[in-house]
């Protein structure tokens, strides 16, 4: 089952060039992570103190081992302090319908 979250995260304005800059290490990982489908980071025009992030992973065991590993730890530790508050909203898709993006089991 592919795991797909949602998050917004909201940062302090006094930390939004900074948290732009630092999160792309987080997102550097988890592109290169062998069990993430998807990860994208976005901010929103209408509120530049706002970030999406789209995360896409191909298990829950993927998810767990990715956000546990120490490299996102560090990184995240790195971040944490700038984050006013975390929305999150989560999704359980049970199969992606884009050929190209199907993960064989």
């Amino acid at each position: 089952m592919l795991i797909c979250n949602q998050l917004i995260y909201t940062v302090s304005s006094l930390h939004v060039k900074k948290f732009k800059t630092e999160f792309q290490n987080i997102v550097h990982l988890a592109q290169a992570f062998k069990g993430c489908h998807k990860y994208d980071f976005f901010q929103f025009d209408e509120n530049r103190e706002e970030f999406l992030i789209i995360e896409i992973f191909k298990s829950e065991k993927s998810e767990k081992k990715f956000k546990l590993s120490q490299e996102y730890i560090n990184s995240f530790n790195e971040i944490k302090g700038m984050i006013e508050s975390i929305s999150t909203h989560p999704l359980r898709l049970t199969t992606c319908l884009t050929k190209q993006n199907v993960f064989e089991p």
